[in-house]
C-alpha cells in the first residue's frame, strides 16, 4: 500500500469513531429525555388528582358541609394508578368559621424512577342562598 491509501484508511477510522461517539451521546440524551418525560407526566397527573380532590371537597362543602380532620381520596380508586405511578391523596380539613374550611391536599406518588409530593392549600367557603 502506498502512503496515500493509508492516510484515507486513518481518516475513515477517525470519522467512524466520531460518528460512533455522537451516536452514543445521543442515545444517552434520549434516555435522559424519556426519564424526564415520565417524571413530568407523573407530577402533572398528581396535580390533576389534587385538583379533583379539591373540587370534590368544594362540592361536599356546598351541599353537606365539611368535617374537620383527615379525608382520604374521594374519587375512584382506579384513578390512583396512572402513568406508571401510584398515588396517595390525603386532605387535611380545618374549620375556620361556620361556613369556611382551610383545606390542605397532599398527593404522594411513587413512579418507576422517582417519588415525590405535592401540596395545595385552599380556603373553601359554603355560600348560603337566601330564600325569598
Amino acid at each position: 500500500m502506498n502512503g496515500k491509501a493509508q492516510g484515507y484508511i486513518l481518516l475513515e477510522v477517525l470519522v467512524a469513531g466520531v460518528v460512533l461517539l455522537a451516536m452514543t451521546a445521543s442515545m444517552r440524551l434520549y434516555q435522559q429525555a424519556m426519564v424526564t418525560e415520565e417524571i413530568d407526566a407523573v407530577r402533572t397527573a398528581g396535580g390533576y388528582l389534587a385538583r379533583e380532590e379539591l373540587s370534590r371537597l368544594q362540592w361536599q362543602a356546598a351541599n353537606e358541609g365539611l368535617r374537620a380532620g383527615q379525608v382520604g381520596w374521594l374519587g375512584a380508586q382506579e384513578s390512583l394508578e396512572l402513568n406508571h405511578g401510584r398515588y396517595a391523596v390525603q386532605a387535611d380539613v380545618r374549620q375556620v368559621t361556620e361556613d369556611a374550611w382551610q383545606v390542605v391536599v397532599a398527593v404522594d406518588w411513587q413512579s418507576l424512577h422517582r417519588q415525590g409530593k405535592l401540596q395545595f392549600s385552599r380556603v373553601i367557603c359554603r355560600h348560603r342562598r337566601d330564600k325569598g
